[in-house]
């Protein structure tokens, strides 16, 4: 949720960093060339994504393959 990924500016096109935790807060940032997008975490996307992340790791667990996914 937290790693950073890129996303384009809706009004002008250039690339923005933002987490997935900004999404789910539905938070505003600001690309490169100052205009402030609102993101919207549409019908829960992000927690969705979260839960399934979850549910990789219990099974990957069941499987005997270690991994670790922390919720912040």
């Amino acid at each position: 949720m937290r790693a950073p990924s890129d996303w384009p500016c809706p009004v002008c096109g250039s690339v923005f960093q933002a987490t997935l935790e900004h999404v789910r807060l539905e938070r505003t940032v600001r690309c490169p060339n100052g205009h402030d997008v609102h993101l919207v975490d549409k019908d829960n996307g992000a927690q969705q994504l979260d839960q399934e992340f979850i549910k990789l790791e219990r099974t990957m667990r069941r499987a005997g393959i270690k991994m670790k996914y922390r919720r912040r």
